[in-house]
C-alpha cells in the first residue's frame, strides 16, 4: 500500500481511538456516581485507549508526513459522533451531520492531493523556540481574558490546537532513525519496526 494512504488510514484510526477513548472516559466518570467499581474500570480502560492512540499516531507519523497526520486530527470526530449516537444515545442534529460530512470530504481531498515529499528536516532548536513563543503569547492571552469566560474558552481551545500542532512535529523527530536509536524511547517495541 502507498505509504501516504497507509499513513492517512493509520492517522484516522489513531484519532478515532483517541476521541472515542476520551468520550468513554466521560462515560466512566458518569457511571462512577452510581457504580463506583464499574465506572473506574470503564475509565481505566478508556485511559489505556488514549495511550494506545498515541502509539498509533506515532506510527502514522513515522510512515508518513507530519503535515498529513496533523491535518487528519479532526477525522476522529467522525468516529466519536457515530459512537456518541450509537453507544451514548446522544441526539445528532443537522449541524453535526453537516460537520461530519465536511470532515470526511476534507479527508478525501487530503488523500487525493497529497504528494510524496522528500525527507523532511525539522530543526529541533527552531521548533522549541517557536513552541516557547506560542506558549508565551497564549499565556498572555490567558491572563488578559481570565475574567471573560467566552474569550478564555476560545483562547484555551486555540492554545490546545497550537500545542497539538507541535506534538506531530516532535513525534516526527522522535521517530527519526538516529533519534530512535539514541533516545529513551527504545523501550517502546513498536519503534523497532518503524
Amino acid at each position: 500500500m502507498n505509504p501516504i494512504i497507509l499513513s492517512l488510514f493509520t492517522a484516522f484510526a489513531g484519532y478515532s481511538v483517541q476521541n472515542i477513548s476520551q468520550a468513554t472516559q466521560k462515560l466512566g466518570f458518569l457511571k462512577m456516581k452510581k457504580e463506583k467499581c464499574a465506572g473506574m474500570l470503564i475509565w481505566a480502560g478508556a485511559t489505556l485507549g488514549t495511550g494506545l492512540s498515541t502509539l498509533i499516531l506515532l506510527w502514522a507519523v513515522s510512515i508518513g508526513q507530519v503535515s498529513l497526520v496533523g491535518a487528519m486530527a479532526g477525522t476522529g470526530l467522525v468516529s466519536m459522533t457515530v459512537y456518541s449516537r450509537l453507544i451514548l444515545k446522544v441526539h445528532i442534529g443537522r449541524n453535526e451531520i453537516f460537520g461530519v460530512l465536511l470532515i470526511l470530504v476534507s479527508a478525501v481531498f487530503i488523500g487525493l492531493f497529497a504528494q510524496t515529499a522528500s525527507e523532511s528536516v525539522i530543526e529541533i532548536k527552531l521548533l522549541t523556540i517557536k513552541l516557547i513563543i506560542v506558549s508565551i503569547l497564549y499565556g498572555a492571552l490567558w491572563i488578559t481574558f481570565r475574567k471573560k469566560k467566552k474569550a478564555l474558552c476560545i483562547t484555551l481551545g486555540g492554545f490546545s490546537g497550537a500545542l497539538g500542532g507541535f506534538v506531530s512535529q516532535f513525534q516526527k523527530i522522535s521517530t527519526a532513525k538516529l533519534s530512535v536509536e539514541t533516545s529513551s524511547l527504545q523501550w517502546v517495541p513498536v519503534l523497532k519496526y518503524c
